[in-house]
């Protein structure tokens, strides 16, 4: 079992479905107390009521994360609730296809208001119960796209790259406070509804095998591979990691 995550509180945004959901599980499998934020929100209480069912203190909040105020109702909701939050999963995130000439402006707000303005919004509804404390961890889940480019993505490359920076620049911030801030950079998951959309994009086997050159493991991710990285990085067995960006992707950016 991982150090410090025992009665931990911890919120993860995009909790409800695939990755998010993932990281939940392993967290309260570690002791951790989760609170799930995600848009759908009868669907973030059913998945914390099987939390709750499996022994686990589980609370399912609805937040719409590209609005902030919607993202402070939901943390006085689950620090009422539950007790201080001292972990942070900024996991919910949309995928768009478009290169910069046909992604309109509505496209790109649409990805910089769930991808970016999600986390910044999250961190700063967050950081001052972290401050008061003295301790805290926040993971922020990019992508192998915020470190390479990836054709037709310009907005999600885009989105995913400034997290990066963030992330890193809170950690700059925020280690005299005792709050480490992280970034996972994660390759294709195969099996969540986000991977399969992109990986669908083109169906014909030509498309999809040069997909899988690109890994030389010779497969996608798993969101457990993914979510297990996540726990780590929460818990105090990786007290001396903060403004690092952790790839996850089968070696995929060791090209």
């Amino acid at each position: 079992m991982t150090k410090g995550l025992s009665d931990r509180v911890v919120m993860v945004t995009g909790g409800a479905s695939g990755l998010g959901l993932a990281i939940a599980r392993d967290l309260m499998r570690e002791g951790a107390t989760v609170a799930i934020v995600d848009i759908d929100g009868a669907c973030a209480e059913r998945e914390a009521q099987a939390l709750r069912a499996a022994g686990g203190r589980s609370l399912g909040v609805g937040a719409d994360v590209s609005k902030c105020g919607e993202l402070s109702d939901a943390k006085k909701q689950i620090e009422d609730a539950l007790g201080p939050i001292e972990g942070l999963v900024n996991n919910a995130g949309v995928a768009v296809l478009g290169a910069v000439h046909d992604t309109d402006d509505g496209l790109w707000r649409r990805v910089m208001d769930v991808n970016l303005d999600g986390v910044f919004y999250a961190c700063r509804a967050i950081l001052p119960s972290m401050q008061a404390r003295g301790r805290g961890a926040i993971v922020n889940i990019a992508s192998i796209a915020g470190l390479v480019g990836v054709p037709n993505m310009a907005a999600y490359c885009a989105s995913k790259g400034a997290i990066i920076a963030l992330s890193r620049q809170m950690a700059i911030d925020y280690a005299r406070s005792g709050i480490r801030v992280n970034a996972i950079a994660p390759g294709t998951i195969g099996s969540t509804r986000m991977g399969a959309a992109l990986l669908g994009s083109d169906l014909t086997p030509e498309a999809q095998a040069r997909r899988l050159a690109k890994y030389p493991l010779g497969r996608y991710a798993e969101a457990g591979e993914i979510s297990k990285a996540a726990v780590f990085l929460l818990s105090d067995d990786a007290s001396f990691i903060t403004g690092t960006v952790l790839t996850v992707d089968g070696g995929m950016t060791a090209y």
